[in-house]
């Protein structure tokens, strides 16, 4: 089966992230710019906000070894989609209204399908987490409310 084809643009991502992805300082601060740039612009970026948002979540726990269950090569991937998402000037500027965030969503959207095993695997291994984190914290119980 052949590998879809990268969206204009993306190789030059994808290099950048490959040398990027062992320099923490780099990486701390392209995920804070990612955030950022979802944040304020969250009215335009509706559809992809979740997206984006679990790129982040995952490269930040590789990044930290909370998660280490992805290869390499698939983390150099989702941080290429956030590079790519960070640059203002990519295929499209995102000063162009209306047009400038259609690039950005080919890229994530490429990234989230070509990713889209590991991506279920790391929200399983956050949910499990959270969930015993949730439990130990209860000691198992549920509390309920009984201020009625």
């Amino acid at each position: 089966m052949d590998e879809p084809k990268k969206p204009l643009g993306f190789k030059n991502a994808q290099q950048k992230a490959e040398k990027m992805l062992d320099e923490a300082e780099k990486v701390s601060s392209l995920l804070e710019k990612a955030a950022e740039k979802v944040k304020h612009n969250s009215n335009r970026l509706k559809d992809l906000w979740s997206e984006i948002e679990i790129l982040i979540q995952m490269v930040r726990a590789y990044r930290n070894g909370a998660y280490r269950q992805i290869s390499w090569k698939g983390i150099a991937i989702a941080l290429a989609a956030l590079i790519y998402f960070v640059n203002p000037f990519d295929l499209i500027p995102d000063f162009i209204l209306g047009l400038g965030f259609l690039d950005d969503a080919a890229v994530i959207g490429f990234v989230i399908n070509a990713l889209r095993k590991e991506i279920e695997k790391f929200k399983q291994q956050m949910h499990t987490e959270a969930e015993k984190d949730t439990n130990n914290s209860t000691n198992g119980v549920i509390p309920v409310d009984t201020s009625n």
